[in-house]
């Protein structure tokens, strides 16, 4: 299915897509707490409203002549406008980051059931006045001229709304998510999907990015702190508990921080001793100041050192922490970095 998805090419469109694989149908994984929280418009998201935002995805939708405005207007405008009286209505947990992701970044988004999508699937521009219907009352949405995605049987999607023979439900385990990005916020957008995949996998979700990842790397897909331990300077190591938190400043002007423990290697099944140095002279912040920070740094597994690209994600404060809540997500490790 990753192989499968093609896009055709527009200086306008950013489009991003990755799966996301679920441990139990989604009707059964409630939203906890901390995402429903950023269901409201004063929920703590790395992004602020942005009118530039607004105003390139409209310029994106106009691209080929639709009109986006009225019923019609981009999936993100309607949910912002939702929100205004109060917190979106919670549905389940990947409906809700959905919401999340796009009410606060600005970005109209897809969620697509994989297992009702029949492949190939595609990403092109739907014909004039081509329809189909989008909610179990049959009504129908005009989407000629809008960019969509297709699969065998046709329009399945887009940044307005989504068609409803595919839309996910109480039983869907797997789906496709695409976000319908305008290349003119293309940092935006980035940081919009690495959020979105972010918050996702802290549900316990899979993510898998389109195109595939570098099959040259292997993905730390869980760091178990059953048998880490961390230092500092002034600090006794000890094995790490619930309530011990390590505030990493924005400067990161801390010594050297050990950060030590097993890491189970996703695809290999592999369980290996690892080491990450945190050193302010040798590590190196993409831009700490957007989130999720990202790091590239050494990671040293069974006395090989090889550089690595960590993705650090936000715990439920806004700072990045070493401890039992401590996460790095995706941390690819390749000779070739």
């Amino acid at each position: 299915m990753r192989s499968q998805l093609t896009t055709i090419e527009h200086p306008l469109l950013d489009a991003r897509a990755f799966l996301a694989y679920f441990p139990h149908p989604i009707g059964e994984i409630p939203s906890p707490p901390w995402l429903q929280a950023l269901l409201s418009r004063s929920g703590m998201a790395p992004f602020a409203p942005d009118d530039s935002v607004r105003s390139a995805v409209r310029d994106l939708l106009r691209a080929h002549g639709f009109k986006p405005s009225g019923r019609s207007k981009p999936a993100s405008e309607y949910l912002w406008n939702a929100s205004e009286a109060g917190p979106l209505k919670s549905i389940n947990a990947a409906v809700d980051v959905c919401n999340v992701v796009s009410l606060h970044s600005g970005i109209p988004i897809s969620v697509v059931d994989l297992d009702l999508a029949a492949s190939p699937l595609r990403i092109d521009v739907a014909p004039d006045k081509m329809k189909y219907v989008f909610n179990t009352g049959g009504q129908e949405i005009d989407i000629g001229n809008l960019w969509c995605l297709f699969d065998a049987n046709g329009p399945c999607a887009n940044a307005v709304k989504d068609a409803q023979r595919t839309k996910t439900h109480p039983g869907t385990r797997a789906t496709l998510c695409i976000l319908w990005g305008p290349a003119l916020v293309a940092d935006r957008v980035e940081n919009a999907v690495h959020w979105y995949r972010d918050l996702l996998e802290r549900l316990g979700a899979k993510t898998i990015g389109i195109p595939e990842e570098p099959t040259d790397a292997q993905e730390a897909a869980t760091f178990p702190d059953s048998d880490s331990t961390w230092s500092e300077e002034g600090f006794e190591e000890e094995n790490a508990s619930e309530g011990q938190r390590l505030q990493i400043a924005q400067e990161f002007a801390r010594p050297a921080i050990p950060w030590r423990g097993v890491a189970v290697f996703g695809d290999l099944r592999v369980t290996v001793p690892y080491q990450i140095d945190l050193h302010s002279e040798e590590s190196v912040w993409v831009d700490p100041d957007v989130l999720p920070r990202e790091m590239d740094t050494l990671l040293t597994i069974d006395g090989n050192t090889l550089p690595v690209h960590l993705r650090l994600q936000l715990g439920e404060e806004p700072f990045l922490r070493l401890g039992r809540n401590f996460v790095a997500r995706r941390a690819w490790v390749s000779a070739d970095r």
